[in-house]
């Protein structure tokens, strides 16, 4: 091996030395191989062996001189920190002459990250304040394989570039996931709060970005997504994902998933560091999951969810449930001009399958559903399609008995948004006294349905004859004596429906007045 001096000359000649000096402290080669697991290399010399021109085509030398590298940091358990820097460059060429087209250089390249994915070690309590700046530098060049395939590259992706990838994502698992401060064996070690300021000066939600893009093998995604899902922990990555196309691509990525008939392993992931990012990004997040391209994915993921049996399916459905949920509490404007909510209506007609044992879980399921559609039933007013399939489908479900109170509180929200009255909103005013006089359970949601009606179209209550203060007033009866704060609205909530029948009305007046009705008025305000 030829002895390179740190001030020598580009250009001038080297005189081979009386005897190899060791890279690992030894004089020669036997050495070299004994004290691999004791001394540290040199590894200014071993870069200068590396670039130096005259030794340039002794490949087979320079990985094997690397190799013993290597296994040094093996035996010491992870790569030390005060290494960092000197390694940047020396991997720098490394990763260099293997995307230049030396496979021969990918055995070695994968086993120096695969180390320092064990533990960015410490040798002195000062090192992270000495060499921490160097800790971003050594993510982004290992790194460098990852840019294969784009622009900036030029160079196209190859199968073997695979093992690679693997490694260079569960390198930045480990450091996003481990506690970190201390191995196993006991040595001080990077902490993982140290390892989200380093890459905090990297790229690495773009690389992530760029991974989600392709079609990786399941062993790199689920490393990107595990990365992912760490660092969405961090206000500062979430607000970073929010800004670049992250959120939309997960949800491509569940959609896909489920339409593949899985919603664990990466779906559970993906759909993790979604719920993450909403949580600590909230505004930002429901901006970007209101855009086409997003409610279309959630439309995809609940569409296939349907067909699916099993309760982890019907749960992992309502924490998407929770997320339109989250959009339309936020912009119902786009959800209801988007198709989501008249498949969520078809959902309640055609009905959802549970077990006799997920009764708990049909009822979430069902809850979520209504509070969706009762936040967009408003915004429905204005897209004239979504508006009639609603006022369809949700005189269907009250035709056929199974429309809990949540479905007059939507009839509600579109009388109130002025909307064009459909004429089956008559039938509905017949229907709901129907309700009112069998004692339905939901009075509130019935009776403010009727004052939506009295404000917008007052005639279609008194249309009824006196069949609405016959009902009204027996209604009323029950609201004397003591009330509760519900039965104080419900109070309020008729007599305005009253008052918009008999306004204008004598024949009305006369016939509450015959029914007692002043009478239960002054014992209400007794």
């Amino acid at each position: 091996m030829l002895q390179l001096s740190s001030n020598l000359k580009a250009g001038a000649r080297l005189s081979p030395p009386s005897r190899p000096q060791s890279l690992f402290g030894g004089s020669d080669m036997s050495d070299e191989r004994k004290h691999t697991h004791q001394q540290p290399p040199d590894l200014d010399l071993l870069y200068q062996l590396l670039t130096e021109k005259y030794t340039a085509s002794t490949v087979d030398r320079h990985v094997e001189s690397v190799t013993r590298y290597a296994v040094y940091l093996e035996t010491r358990g992870g790569l030390p920190l005060s290494h960092l820097t000197a390694a940047v460059r020396l991997l720098e060429v490394v990763i260099s002459r293997y995307l230049g087209g030396q496979a021969c250089w990918l055995p070695v390249l994968l086993r120096i990250i695969a180390v320092s994915g064990r533990a960015l070690l410490l040798e002195k309590a000062s090192d992270p304040l000495t060499h921490g700046a160097a800790v971003p530098s050594y993510l982004t060049t290992v790194a460098l394989p990852l840019e294969l395939g784009t622009a900036k590259s030029g160079i196209e992706r190859r199968p073997l570039d695979e093992e690679a990838y693997h490694a260079i994502w569960r390198l930045y698992a480990s450091l996003a996931l481990s506690p970190g401060g201390e191995t196993p064996d006991g040595k001080k070690a990077l902490k993982r709060a140290q390892a989200f300021q380093a890459f905090e000066k990297t790229d690495v939600i773009q690389w992530a970005s760029r991974e989600l893009d392709r079609q990786a093998p399941r062993c790199v995604l689920t490393e990107v997504l595990e990365v992912l899902r760490a660092l969405s922990t961090s206000k500062v990555f979430c607000q970073r994902m929010t800004e670049g196309d992250v959120l939309q691509k997960l949800l491509v990525l569940i959609r896909d998933m489920c339409e593949a008939g899985s919603t664990e392993g990466v779906a559970q992931i993906a759909l993790e560091a979604t719920w993450n990012v909403i949580v600590l990004e909230e505004q930002a997040a429901s901006k970007v999951l209101s855009e086409s391209a997003s409610l279309h994915s959630i439309k995809g993921i609940l569409h296939r969810l349907r067909e699916l049996k099993g309760s982890p399916a019907k749960v992992f459905r309502n924490e998407i449930l929770l997320i339109a949920l989250l959009v339309a509490k936020m912009r119902a404007d786009k959800v209801a001009q988007s198709s989501l909510v008249s498949l969520l209506l078809n959902m309640l007609v055609d009905g959802l399958p549970f077990e006799a044992s997920e009764e708990e879980l049909k009822k979430e399921t069902h809850d979520l559903i209504w509070l969706i559609v009762i936040e967009c039933s408003g915004a429905c007013a204005h897209f004239p399609s979504t508006r009639q399939h609603l006022t369809e489908a949700l005189s269907s479900l009250i035709a056929k008995g199974t429309a809990p109170g949540a479905a007059w509180a939507c009839l509600s929200g579109l009388l109130s948004s002025n909307c064009e009255l459909q004429a089956s909103m008559k039938s509905l005013v017949g229907e709901a006294l129907k309700q009112l006089a069998s004692g339905h359970t939901d009075i509130e949601r019935v009776l403010t349905f009727l004052s939506a009606v009295g404000k917008a179209r007052p005639e279609d209550l008194t249309s009824r004859d006196s069949e609405i203060l016959d009902t009204l007033t027996t209604t009323l009866a029950t609201c004397t004596g003591e009330l509760d704060e519900r039965d104080m609205r419900c109070s309020t909530i008729a007599l305005f429906v009253v008052s918009c029948v008999c306004s204008d009305n004598t024949a009305m007046k006369n016939h509450f007045r015959h029914l007692g009705g002043l009478q239960i008025i002054s014992a209400m305000l007794k």
